[in-house]
């Protein structure tokens, strides 16, 4: 099961270290408020032609993956995918490093970041 929370900026990997990006809107503020929208579309109908949303109710992890998976039934394995894919590129990256001009100690600490970041 996957845990929706904000886990911080965005890491900016190098060979001297992880560093984290200046804050600015994640997209994780805006799970919630399309979720919302989301759920709406899904209940509105023939017999149910609107829908209010109600600002005050707020929707937890388990109503969020709740109603992606009613929207898309194959949520999960379309995010193990993309889980995937994102290792993929972090390995991609790990073997880019020995292309780089530094020095044998530099491509090693960079690899090291990128391990630790996976």
């Amino acid at each position: 099961m996957i845990k929706l929370e904000f886990v911080g900026n965005k890491p900016i990997i190098s060979p001297k270290g992880v560093t984290f990006a200046q804050h600015k809107h994640d997209k994780f503020e805006f799970i919630e408020p399309a979720i919302h929208i989301l759920a709406m579309c899904l209940e509105l109908n023939e017999d149910h032609p609107t829908e209010k949303i109600d600002p005050n109710e707020t929707f937890g992890q388990e109503r969020i993956l709740e109603t992606l998976l009613k929207a898309n039934p194959d949520f999960m394995k379309t995010y193990e995918k993309s889980m995937e894919s994102h290792k993929n590129h972090l390995d991609e990256e790990i073997e880019a490093v020995d292309e780089t001009n530094l020095s044998q100690e530099d491509k090693e600490a960079y690899r090291n970041n990128y391990k630790f970041m996976k």
